[in-house]
């Protein structure tokens, strides 16, 4: 059976624990620790709850100091069999800070599994869904050091529009587009 993206589900718990454990993050998450796993482990139904909302609460900070309202996302997961590869979420509008920095799609495979295509296929899978939730186009970013992002963009048809560069980042944000 080929990979395919579901919901969050209790079904992957122990696969989605082993990435944790082998230092899987999202975007621009950082690796959890140990006692972070645990938690997750020991109130898994509140986070696959979270993981599942598709209103957007409260608010973020962001490493410029500036707090932004969150935006509705819908998550994904991409499976083989049992097996967790990584997730990604399509944010359905852009507030001001994601038009500068996050975009519509943020994405994350875990270690074992990168090169090998997975990365490519989530966002090709995953862009068919964005296309339910967003309007003619999706901006997706990347570090412009992370070539294996770049690679599974632009494979996606996307297309850079500019290296964006702010005060509290290293390095640069490469901004694509992807049109419908």
């Amino acid at each position: 059976m080929p990979a395919k993206l579901v919901r969050p589900s209790i079904a992957y718990k122990a696969s989605l624990l082993d990435a944790l454990r082998e230092g899987y993050t999202h975007g621009v998450e950082k690796p959890r620790s140990e006692d972070d796993i645990q938690e997750i482990e020991n109130n898994f139904d509140d986070f696959i709850a979270n993981a599942s909302k598709v209103d957007a609460e409260g608010q973020i900070k962001c490493p410029d100091g500036k707090t932004y309202d969150r935006v509705p996302s819908t998550s994904y997961w991409l499976v083989l069999d049992d097996t967790f590869i990584g997730g990604i979420a399509v944010r359905h509008h852009l507030n001001d800070f994601l038009i500068q920095y996050g975009g519509h799609i943020g994405y994350g495979v875990r270690p074992n599994f990168r090169k090998q295509g997975y990365g490519t296929l989530m966002l090709r899978l995953c862009l068919a869904e964005a296309r339910k939730l967003v309007d003619d186009r999706v901006l997706i970013t990347c570090s412009d050091s992370n070539t294996g992002s770049r690679k599974i963009i632009e494979s996606n048809g996307g297309i850079l529009e500019n290296v964006a560069h702010y005060d509290w980042m290293e390095g640069g944000t490469m901004r694509f587009w992807i049109e419908f």
